[in-house]
């Protein structure tokens, strides 16, 4: 009797406790659709858009047939208004308020008149950045559009932006897709240029796919001594030996390969060869001590680490921190977020991966001081980039941190390696989804600059223009636009003084989910311009998860167990933040700057992630080199022959001395070009020292000025124009 009453009882309980997480379920989907039923509209409304994108991407060719498909009542546009010339190359012409209107059949007639010119459309983007309802109940959208055509027949390259301006019928096409009444241009930008024989000024020299359809770390270096840069993808166990003039053959790198992480190649032990260093899975780092000419020892010495543990290192950086005369290292960690891994505070996470500050003791054996030396607070970032350089000018070496859902943090060598947090006092918005920093000098003043990149999100945007988010979190709501808001530049002053985002930033943030970045002079003209690799998943579909992403998983795990968010939305086929471009900053001087990459063959939407510039054929003008995220190698040689001129760097290193965080300054007689000599910089990627600085049309420098980190100056009178000079340490 007693068993049957205690099965019945156990079915009731089992049944009124399903019954009420049923309702409990069901009530919390109801908060949901009414918390963002407005976004709900958007996603519903942009579909539209993004099946043109779809369909466009599956047949480029095709683009205008495709673009006959778009359904509408009318097009307001205006005829272009004003015409500027960026520089000698590119033009930018722009439209002003819509006055006059297209009906659909004078569409159609506009698109013959292209195909009959031959236009051909290679890329094109659609980012709905507002959505609203107006007095008459009747939708509309802000759609960011990105339309880039070259006209074969006058060698033209045309790169359009426009804001479209769309009030939605009402109504909807066969496939349940909302459509268009009227689309309004107003705001259009076109930029153009014309190259000789439509031959672009970046031209693709080598490409190497990779083995493991993965990426991983990125080193450039003359590795072997003989005058060119080489390339180590030390995950492919590969060396892109440079043979002369930028031509490469790959070759093993070691006798055995291994799941590196991260890498590093210095000399640790100051003999003067180079040595490799790398962080794999295994937690412990390993370095082949480098035997000269681009050999390594056969064997490993491993790093132990007491207590310690390193499994998922995304950069090392080096630089003699104590001033002993060796380097030491700053290794960081990154934690992939996943449905157990979001962080609790997605703009200030410090639960992720610890790094380490390993304290050279001299043959391969390294202290972990990281506690002892003032960084163990936020040692657990999810750490990107990392370097150190002097950024307080006051004689050694400090520490710029670039973390993802943190943003930048910034520590102040006291003297002897000892580090305190200054980033409140020397960091102004430090907030970002940080993936990689640039030290450059971006407005001409002399001093160095920081560009950092990271994520640009027309959804967050869209979310906060509605007025929409979770009441219960304001505080994670307010943090959205800080975080959203992309790359940021810092402009450095004079010693000491605090870095100041620029006035000027909203012209270089917004480049998409950026990762690597890079800034260098394109055309030697003696500006530092900025390439940003972009793009995050592109998947079968533009369709994007984005919207999930800042509706649930930006909010405390708690959110996502209470709306079934474990699982989430299948990404096999859906995108996040899909077929971005990468991006050219160009520097028009006085903090102008204009995105010119498809105008200059450099606009590729493959996912890249590391990125490293050099002059692979030594003539003097920067080459790219990219690794997209499945682990394919291209290396872009820049062809842009203009008149500039420009001065070669190239070092001859001596054991014992090293070159990591030095700044160099090349004084002309008008102004001085400062470089800052650091590893850890770019995504997961190590640049050589080996450079190349425009000076425009400057005919003499005064003189080539190297400071060690050591204080250490080391100078070179009246080096030639356009040739390498060679600077003995």
């Amino acid at each position: 009797m007693s068993f049957r009453l205690n099965a019945i009882c156990s079915v009731f309980f089992f049944c009124t406790f399903a019954f009420f997480t049923a309702r409990a379920a069901q009530h919390t989907v109801e908060i949901e659709k009414k918390i963002w039923e407005m976004e709900d509209l958007a996603q519903e409304h942009v579909a539209y858009f993004e099946h043109v994108w779809d369909v466009f991407n599956a047949s480029r060719p095709m683009f205008w047939e495709v673009l006959k498909t778009v359904d509408f009542e009318v097009i307001n546009y205006s005829a272009l208004e004003s015409s500027t010339l960026l520089n000698d190359n590119f033009k930018q012409s722009r439209m002003g308020e819509a006055t006059l209107s297209m009906s659909k059949g004078q569409f159609h007639e506009w698109i013959k008149n292209q195909k009959k010119q031959g236009v051909e459309v290679q890329q094109i983007e659609f980012h709905q950045e507002k959505f609203w309802m107006d007095d008459e109940k009747k939708f509309h959208s802000q759609i960011n559009s990105v339309f880039n055509a070259f006209n074969p027949k006058e060698g033209k390259y045309f790169s359009i932006k426009v804001p479209m301006i769309v009030k939605w019928s009402g109504r909807k096409n066969s496939m349940g897709q909302p459509i268009p009444e009227k689309i309004s241009l107003t705001g259009l930008i076109l930029t153009e240029t014309t190259w000789e024989k439509s031959k672009l000024p970046f031209v693709e020299v080598a490409n190497f796919s990779g083995n493991k359809n993965k990426y991983g770390p990125l080193i450039a270096s003359d590795i072997d001594s003989d005058g060119d840069i080489d390339i180590l993808v030390p995950l492919q166990n590969s060396l892109l030996k440079n043979n002369g003039k930028g031509k490469f053959t790959k070759t093993p790198l070691l006798k055995k390969a291994y799941d590196v992480t991260s890498a590093l190649l210095e000399d640790l032990d100051g003999d003067g060869f180079k040595d490799l260093l790398l962080c794999n899975t295994s937690g412990e780092p390993i370095v082949f001590k480098g035997m000269g000419k681009g050999k390594f020892s056969d064997s490993a010495t491993t790093i132990k680490i007491p207590g310690g543990k390193i499994e998922n290192s995304f950069n090392i950086t080096a630089g003699d921190i104590d001033g002993d005369g060796d380097l030491d290292l700053w290794v960081t960690q990154y934690l992939a977020p996943g449905f157990k891994n979001y962080p609790q505070l997605f703009y200030d996470a410090n639960d992720g991966l610890p790094s380490y500050l390993l304290v050279n003791q001299g043959e391969f054996k390294f202290n972990d001081e990281t506690e002892a030396r003032g960084l163990a607070v936020k040692r657990n970032r999810r750490t990107y980039s990392s370097s150190f350089f002097d950024f307080d000018q006051d004689g050694d070496l400090d520490i710029i941190n670039v973390s993802d859902f943190s943003g930048v943090d910034l520590y102040l060598n006291q003297g002897q390696g000892k580090f305190v947090d200054k980033t409140s006092d020397m960091v102004d918005r430090r907030e970002n989804f940080g993936m990689a920093h640039a030290i450059s000098d971006l407005n001409g003043d002399g001093q160095l600059d920081i560009y950092v990149s990271g994520m640009a999100s027309t959804t967050a945007r869209r979310l906060i223009n509605m007025g929409l988010g979770r009441s219960e979190y304001k505080d994670i709501d307010k943090m959205r636009y800080e975080m959203a808001y992309g790359n940021r530049l810092y402009l450095g002053k004079n010693r000491g003084q605090k870095f100041k985002q620029a006035e000027f930033n909203d012209s270089i943030n917004k480049s998409g989910w950026s990762w690597g970045t890079v800034a260098f002079d394109v055309q030697n003209d003696g500006e530092s311009d900025i390439f940003v690799a972009n793009g995050h998943l592109s998947k079968k579909s533009v369709a994007d998860y984005c919207s999930e992403f800042w509706r649930y998983d930006i909010y405390p795990k708690e959110v996502n167990i209470q709306t079934n968010r474990a699982k989430k939305t299948d990404l096999m086929n859906f995108s996040w933040n899909g077929y971005e471009h990468d991006v050219l900053y160009a520097n028009l001087g006085e903090g102008k700057f204009w995105n010119i990459s498809y105008l200059l063959g450099i606009s590729f939407e493959d996912d890249d992630r590391n990125v490293l510039v050099e002059d692979i054929n030594n003539d003097g003008h920067m080459d790219l080199v990219l690794q997209n995220r499945f682990g394919v190698v291209r290396i872009i040689e820049n062809r842009w022959k203009n008149n500039n001129n420009w001065i070669g760097i190239n070092f001859s290193e001596k054991p014992g001395i090293n070159l990591q965080g030095a700044t160099v300054k090349v004084i002309g007689e008008n102004r001085t070009w400062p470089i800052a000599l650091v590893s850890g910089d770019s995504f997961r990627s190590q640049g050589s020292f080996h450079r190349s600085v425009g000076v425009g049309n400057e005919r003499a420098v005064k003189a080539i000025e190297i400071v060690l980190s050591n204080g250490k100056v080391i100078r070179k009178e009246a080096p030639e124009i356009n040739r390498y000079n060679q600077i003995s340490l």
